[in-house]
């Protein structure tokens, strides 16, 4: 019951109305991560992704390798699903994960919970497109195999985040800090990542999801799969 609730409450509040927000273009580069084609190691392209946000709501989905927009003749952000896009909001962990399966015709929305992060902050700072930016990190424990034993490792996220835009968002999973996100470095077994935002524009939009387009809990959609 507690569940159901949630869902109505949540879904009248996805609506959204119109207001000035951000817009943010980000570029991801893995280049650094091998890239296997035909046998052959090539180097993977830049890729691109793009985040919306206004004062309680966010929206952010991959542009893939090029910069065209899928949202680009819409205003409404969240009306069209976009495949692995999330809906997230400024004072709680559920977030709104699209799904779009060209294959099968079914488009629909998982509502699920980021994983919270212990941020550890710094008195680092730098400047990014314009804006004063502050350093963290979160500690990410993996396993690399190594003369083939299980060996435990801890890489270091590093997250770049400025506080004149005092909002917990950011790209993709990278949320939860006091300012909003501008730059990611994450190293992983294979390589590196890292994440940049290019440009920042202010703009009018509407975050929300449209009446009728199907919404799924996470937990029910791992019992259909079974």
């Amino acid at each position: 019951m507690r569940v159901f609730l949630l869902m109505i409450i949540l879904f009248f509040f996805l609506r959204g109305n119109s207001q000035t927000g951000f817009k943010i273009f980000y570029e991801i580069d893995m280049s650094d991560i091998p890239l296997v084609i035909n046998w052959q190691f090539v180097k993977r392209p830049l890729s691109h992704s793009r985040i919306v946000f206004n004062d309680s709501m966010s929206f952010s989905y991959g542009l893939g390798t090029g910069t065209k927009d899928p949202m680009k003749k819409s205003k409404n952000y969240g009306s069209k699903v976009i495949h692995h896009s999330i809906l997230s909001f400024k004072d709680s962990d559920v977030r709104y994960i699209g799904v779009n399966n060209s294959s099968d015709k079914k488009s629909f929305f998982i509502i699920d919970t980021f994983k919270k992060k212990e941020w550890v902050f710094t008195e680092d700072s730098k400047t990014i497109i314009g804006f004063k930016c502050k350093k963290a990190f979160w500690v990410n424990r993996s396993f690399v195999q190594e003369d083939s034993v299980n060996k435990q490792v801890a890489d270091s996220t590093i997250a770049w985040y400025t506080n004149e835009i005092p909002l917990p968002f950011g790209p993709t999973e990278y949320r939860g800090l006091p300012g909003l996100v501008l730059e990611i470095f994450q190293p992983t077994s294979n390589g590196e990542i890292r994440i940049s935002a290019m440009k920042i524009e202010k703009e009018d939009f509407t975050i929300g999801i449209s009446p009728g387009t199907k919404i799924v809990l996470l937990s029910g959609l791992k019992k259909d799969k079974k």
